[in-house]
């Protein structure tokens, strides 16, 4: 594998929607991720190599993933940048899949959380893996607005940190901030 961006999707297409069916009226966003086949709970579905710099910034942006890593502690502002096919999936607060970064190897994986119809769009929930983010937007279905972990109410926070959804990074950064620091 050369390209350390390299995505691997499977069984996935980007298609067009029909932007008027978007609870938040955001027409600006006309694709989407799609899945190709049903498909079960537990099943990897993605990889995307984010390599050893080449393909990171130390600021947020738009098209990034916040990777950390955790180092002593004290996360980094490390961002994967990420490629075409990762951008048409979408943020939801109810999604079909989970992220797991892998910080020595450089790669996040996508595993679904639950059955996937066939055309059914592609989700993960953005504030497990961003602390903060620049810009607030409107989850599609719910209309809640995401800015990053850090702005979800604290009981939301507290339940995803108890179960486990959230990244290392995010989880240090929390722990920093709620625990050793008492805001």
């Amino acid at each position: 594998m050369t390209d350390s961006r390299e995505e691997m999707f499977v069984d996935c297409d980007i298609k067009s929607i029909d932007a008027s069916s978007v609870s938040t009226g955001d027409s600006a966003r006309t694709e989407q991720l799609l899945m190709n086949e049903n498909i079960g709970s537990g099943v990897h579905i993605a990889r995307v190599r984010y390599g050893n710099g080449d393909y990171t910034t130390n600021t947020r942006q738009w098209n990034t993933i916040e990777v950390g890593p955790v180092a002593d502690g004290t996360p980094s502002k490390e961002h994967a940048i990420i490629g075409f096919k990762l951008l048409k999936s979408n943020h939801s607060y109810c999604p079909n899949t989970r992220i797991f970064l892998n910080y020595v190897e450089k790669h996040i994986d996508f595993y679904s959380i639950s059955p996937i119809a066939k055309n059914e769009s592609i989700s993960w929930d953005y504030t497990t893996s961003e602390y903060e983010m620049d810009e607030c937007f409107s989850d599609w279905k719910s209309g809640k607005p995401c800015q990053g972990f850090k702005f979800l109410p604290e009981e939301d926070q507290k339940r995803m940190v108890v179960a486990g959804e959230v990244t290392p990074h995010v989880y240090s950064q929390y722990y920093k901030k709620k625990v050793l620091v008492k805001e």
